[in-house]
């Protein structure tokens, strides 16, 4: 039987998780590929000032449309799914108004807030549109994906990004140097925008233009608490690059954040282990077989660790493909950020179990404490040590917060976990990620390192395949 005839005679949950996860890696490897190209065709500023654009974009989306795709209309697609035209035709309604009353309130005060912020106020107006029209897309391919539509999203999401970023490369590439970021942000934006306002018009016109107040308290009963937690999260992940380009200019920011980019490939793989492991994690609690999750989870972690300490000893070549040679200070600053991406895949196994037993209130503290100490920490040391201290203290909080979610995790009277192997794996990964930094300038020891992973990979092949069938079989 060929790929294609196995393929069809899968069911269509099969297919559909098929189909979402080479999608989702040739959206990334669309995104990847783009990268250094732009890294080459604009100034290490105006890359800074793109990096600094979509870094605020994330930040302000959240309160702006209220992040209300990120669960709650997951849940309401299957609580009101008889009326699921008209509660998406609502939610978007919702995330339109709360853009409106932001965007408002942002302008009022643009004046007080345009030095920390450091994007010119037309970039600010393109945000803000951007923000009103893009949640018909989200909402449209959230609904897709649970209805296992799986040919229409990944149809317009892989060209409506692929259109995008090659009309963007070429409008950059003859565009007047002076004008070049401009040229590929706007160039960017204006071709989503055709998706985004068809789909705008389709969604409205599909529910009749109804709109219902009962669904706008639904959704934000549920989804105001969370707001908090996901402004946390994105400020310890994401607001180190803001407070580089504030005190130590755009140029900085950019070396940063494609080392940033470069050491998170490997969340890549954790989101599917964890997107596995996490069914599984509940059922054993709720059966009281916990021992079955220890056994199933820690080879992925040693794996992800592996992982890590792989692409660190590989960091001058990642960045070498990533940006120009000017970028290559930012080689030392991946391994240690790699720890701290290692890191977010051992808190997520402590906040799954917090996330079963419902103690998110928990959850939101410990995210906003590690943020409120990120910030505190950039904030002292950025000025006087520079860019490279961003990602110690990043590191730092990345630990602070697992650690919290440790004990919030045994104070919940979980112990679904190994925690002498864990915290061998942990060591493991830092003496690892740490080694790299003496051993760049060893040329030979390097890749022969490198051999000896790869060796060892290929003689515990049939290991690394039975792991691939068992997280296969899990999702």
């Amino acid at each position: 039987m060929g790929v294609f005839d196995k393929f069809k005679s899968q069911n269509i949950v099969m297919k559909a998780s098929i189909v979402y996860v080479a999608a989702g890696f040739l959206q990334r490897g669309i995104t990847l590929i783009s990268g250094p190209i732009f890294t080459r065709l604009l100034s290490q500023e105006d890359y800074g000032v793109l990096m600094l654009f979509n870094t605020w974009y994330e930040l302000i989306g959240i309160v702006a449309m209220l992040s209300l795709s990120a669960g709650v209309y997951n849940n309401g697609l299957l609580k009101y799914q008889e009326d699921r035209d008209v509660f998406t035709a609502s939610l978007l309604a919702l995330s339109n108004a709360a853009t409106i009353f932001v965007a408002g309130v942002f302008f009022l005060f643009y004046d007080s807030l345009a030095w920390m912020i450091g994007l010119s106020e037309n970039l600010l107006q393109l945000m803000f549109l951007c923000f009103f029209f893009s949640p018909a897309l989200i909402f449209w391919t959230t609904r897709q994906r649970f209805e296992y539509q799986y040919k229409n999203s990944c149809a317009v999401t892989l060209s409506s990004t692929s259109i995008a970023v090659l009309i963007s490369v070429f409008v950059t590439l003859y565009s007047d140097e002076a004008q070049r970021l401009l040229a590929k942000i706007w160039s960017e934006k204006m071709v989503l925008f055709l998706f985004w306002i068809v789909l705008y018009v389709y969604i409205f016109c599909k529910a009749k233009f109804k709109v219902r107040m009962n669904y706008w308290r639904y959704a934000l009963r549920v989804n105001l608490p969370l707001i908090p937690h996901y402004l946390a999260n994105f400020m310890l992940m994401g607001m180190d690059r803001i407070m580089i380009s504030l005190f130590v200019g755009a140029g900085a920011a950019a070396i940063y954040s494609v080392a940033y980019s470069a050491a998170f490939l490997t969340q890549i793989f954790w989101q599917s282990v964890n997107a596995a492991i996490l069914p599984l994690t509940y059922e054993c609690i709720r059966n009281k077989t916990e021992g079955e999750v220890n056994d199933k989870v820690l080879p992925f972690l040693a794996l992800y660790g592996a992982a890590c300490i792989f692409i660190s000893f590989l960091a001058p070549e990642i960045m070498a493909v990533l940006a120009p040679p000017s970028y290559q200070e930012g080689v030392y600053l991946i391994p240690i950020l790699m720890v701290g991406v290692f890191l977010t895949g051992l808190y997520c196994l402590f906040a799954n179990v917090e996330f079963y037993y419902e103690s998110t209130m928990m959850i939101a503290v410990n995210s906003c404490f590690a943020a409120a100490l990120n910030f505190g920490f950039n904030y002292l040391l950025l000025e006087r040590y520079g860019y490279t201290v961003a990602a110690y203290t990043t590191t730092l909080c990345f630990f602070i917060q697992t650690l919290f979610h440790y004990m919030n995790y045994r104070r919940l009277g979980s112990s679904l976990y190994n925690m002498k192997a864990v915290v061998c794996i942990f060591l493991s990964v830092v003496f690892g990620c740490m080694f790299c930094l003496w051993v760049y300038d060893f040329l030979m020891i390097r890749y022969l390192i490198l051999l000896l992973f790869i060796g060892g990979g290929w003689v515990k092949r049939d290991v690394l395949r039975q792991l691939y069938r068992g997280l296969k079989n899990k999702s």
